[in-house]
């Protein structure tokens, strides 16, 4: 018997689908139960996560949905990397492309939302491959504001 393809776009999809349920629950059991459900590795399925993830906050900021939507998306994103169903980096790459896409503004409430995580973003899986990320975050928001005060 042949092995399956793991089909990444129809997944990526599927993922992207129940991202927004979770969001509409506050729940991230039928993401979960995706997850376990799902055929292929464990890297594929965490790598079309990721990129879900990513897609689906993407589509907010082009929106402009509101900080608060950034943040439960986010928020997710976190509790699967707690779950292991992602990286531990993927809530710090979204945090930078909230940083990267909107005003200042919006910034200051998402970089009230880091301060606050402070404790959570001290754990693995975060703490070792975020956080790079978590500095040169802080440095780009620095030179952002240095150059919005001339």
């Amino acid at each position: 018997m042949a092995a399956t393809v793991f089909d990444f776009s129809a997944t990526r999809k599927a993922f992207e689908a129940e991202i927004h349920e979770a969001e509409r629950l506050n729940s991230m059991s039928l993401l979960q139960e995706r997850f376990m459900k799902l055929s292929g590795s464990e890297t594929e399925k965490k790598s079309t996560l990721d990129q879900a993830f990513r897609d689906v906050l993407k589509d907010h900021i082009v929106k402009e949905s509101g900080c608060d939507v950034y943040l439960s998306v986010i928020s997710l994103a976190v509790d699967c990397a707690k779950e292991g169903m992602c990286l531990g980096m993927i809530p710090f790459l979204m945090l930078d492309d909230v940083f990267s896409s909107v005003t200042l503004d919006v910034c200051e409430t998402v970089f009230q939302f880091v301060e606050d995580g402070v404790s959570t973003w001290k754990k693995e899986p975060y703490y070792t491959g975020g956080k790079n990320y978590l500095l040169r975050m802080c440095n780009d928001l620095l030179r952002r504001l240095s150059s919005n005060d001339t």
